[in-house]
């Protein structure tokens, strides 16, 4: 799988790729919720309107725009319709409220299998992150 991870915290970021790495998936990372958008247009118009990521895995709070922002435009810019697993982190449990259903959710601290089961990937040893 190609994931697209949106996290402002470097060693967290560095952390989600190493999991996932490991599980011999293929890793970006974007520190802004900007440069994820101007990424993803980006890509978007050079694919016909399809983006080159088979999930997202996104913080709810980063500079410049806050992770459900950054989801909203996901859908927006795919108009293709292809469905995307998006998996939202945050360590304030009031950022999930009236999240849709179709968006996973998961609140720090948590541990690498609450990771992967989140994205829907089968893992191993757990790891907690704070």
């Amino acid at each position: 799988m190609r994931i697209l991870i949106v996290e402002d915290n470097i060693e967290l970021g560095q952390l989600y790729r190493e999991w996932l790495s490991e599980e011999g998936h293929d890793v970006c990372i974007i520190t802004d919720g900007i440069e994820a958008l101007q990424l993803m247009i980006s890509i978007s118009g050079l694919n016909g309107g399809s983006l080159n990521f088979d999930a997202f895995v996104i913080d709810y709070h980063l500079p410049t725009a806050n992770g459900m922002r950054v989801i909203e435009m996901v859908k927006a810019i795919n108009w293709k319709n292809k469905a995307h697993p998006f998996l939202l982190i945050s360590g304030d449990i009031m950022a999930f409220k009236g999240l849709e259903a179709s968006i996973s959710k998961l609140e720090k601290p948590f541990v690498k299998e609450d990771f992967m089961k989140a994205l829907g990937i089968t893992s191993l040893a757990p790891v907690l992150v704070a």
